[in-house]
């Protein structure tokens, strides 16, 4: 999805989205529930001072993040594990406008304690 020009000046209300990373697919409210669920259990967001914002999720299934990278951008990445479970993981990574963008989509649908965690994200961007 191209970003839109916020105001006559050519500022973009929602931040520089980096071509190539762009969504496919457009999520239904279902898929947005299921990618809620996801970050509830799996996900991590954070402040990078480059990015401004990052959301992650890990899984060992690629179809799972693939999927999500298909609804909202991102890259994928597989990445040798070396916690207690090691192997290979793959890790899905999404940054800046479309961290918060995705962050404020799915904000709804989760629990309170994970609301607080993205607020704090999401205020730490001003």
């Amino acid at each position: 999805m191209p970003f839109q020009k916020g105001n006559q000046l050519g500022h973009n209300t929602l931040g520089h989205c980096k071509p190539g990373l762009e969504a496919r697919e457009h999520p239904s409210s279902l898929d947005i529930v299921w990618a809620a669920g996801l970050f509830e259990g799996e996900g991590s967001c954070g402040i990078s001072i480059k990015q401004c914002s990052f959301t992650t999720i890990s899984q060992k299934e690629a179809w799972i993040l693939q999927r999500l990278q298909l609804l909202f951008g991102g890259t994928l990445k597989h990445i040798q594990n070396s916690g207690f479970k090691k192997g290979l993981i793959y890790k899905w990574t999404i940054s800046g406008s479309r961290s918060r963008g995705f962050l404020m989509t799915i904000y709804k649908f989760l629990s309170p304690h994970r609301q607080l965690q993205t607020r704090k994200s999401l205020n730490l961007c001003k």
